[in-house]
């Protein structure tokens, strides 16, 4: 009996520890990817003020941009307004077409409701 006991008790601590050591080994990898995560950041934010620091923009960079960003958006916007312009004649067939379709449905739902 006391052999059987002792191959229990072994199984179990080898449970124990092995189970102990996925824990400890999932913490272990949880904290270690947190301390990269906040070095990470911490070089991000670090590169960040170094970018600044060395890039700083005179009035007249800065209006250099903004104007180039303008630009930009002006841009897109005339692709957009030529895009509505092109989906225009879609939209007008689509508004005349869909009371006929509209009666079509309503005949087809009467028909259906009626008994036979």
């Amino acid at each position: 009996m006391s052999a059987e006991w002792l191959t229990v008790l072994i199984s179990f601590c080898l449970l124990v520890a092995t189970v102990g050591g996925f824990i400890l080994n999932s913490i272990r990898t949880s904290l270690s990817s947190l301390w990269n995560q906040h070095n990470a950041e911490k070089e991000k934010s670090s590169n960040f003020r170094e970018d600044v620091k060395s890039h700083y923009m005179r009035k007249d960079d800065l209006e250099d941009h903004i104007s180039l960003r303008l630009d930009s958006i002006n841009d897109r916007m005339a692709r957009v307004e030529s895009q509505l312009e092109q989906l225009q004649p879609v939209m007008a067939g689509l508004n005349h077409s869909l009371p006929s379709l509209v009666k079509a449905l309503a005949k087809l739902e009467t028909k259906l409701d009626t008994p036979k």
